[in-house]
């Protein structure tokens, strides 16, 4: 006779990781592809308006020189409370962000590093902590994906530009967004 036990332990098993195989897909679904982040950091003639998020991009406009209205496409790289460190999330967005920015698509672009903080704390501690966020994906992106060093620049806003304003605390608000500014500039 075949012991409960014995069909119970692989059974749960086989249970455990199919629930974490569907928590793994479903983390990795909600994260772009570096196509899928090429194909929104590259100008789009056709681009009107905000959007709402796409797998943590938000799309903006922005003005750019010749007068051409080029959109701007922001990844949401998101930290810890209280530090530069990245979030698992912030980490995995930025590896694929990283592969993106590499790609032969987007390396004539210069591209603007904002950090933020949400609205826990002072506002000088809070500026020098966003700018120590985007100092942080800045170095990240130059140390893993050897991108050149003028080609991201990095700023600090503190808690000035909330990405949600009702909730002033929220996590969201702890982030650096990435912007495709444009063609690099050549000294």
């Amino acid at each position: 006779m075949l012991s409960p036990l014995r069909f119970c332990v692989p059974f749960a098993a086989i249970l455990l990781l199919t629930f974490f195989g569907v928590a793994i897909a479903r983390a990795q679904a909600d994260i772009p592809t570096p196509e899928e982040i090429v194909s929104r950091l590259l100008p789009d003639e056709k681009a009107e308006g905000i959007f709402k998020s796409w797998k943590g991009i938000g799309v903006e406009r922005s003005e750019k020189a010749d007068n051409k209205d080029i959109p701007s496409f922001t990844l949401y790289v998101t930290f810890e409370f209280n530090s530069s460190e990245l979030t698992t999330d912030g980490e995995l967005l930025l590896s694929q962000a990283g592969l993106a920015l590499v790609d032969r698509k987007l390396n004539k672009y210069t591209f603007f590093l904002g950090g933020h903080t949400d609205a826990v704390g002072g506002d000088a501690y809070n500026v020098e902590l966003s700018q120590r966020r985007a100092e942080r994906v800045r170095n990240y992106l130059i140390d893993h994906f050897n991108i050149k060093a003028n080609r991201l620049i990095a700023r600090g806003y503190g808690e000035s530009r909330l990405l949600i304003s009702d909730d002033p605390e929220a996590d969201a608000n702890r982030r650096v967004e990435i912007k495709n500014i444009g063609p690099e500039d050549k000294p």
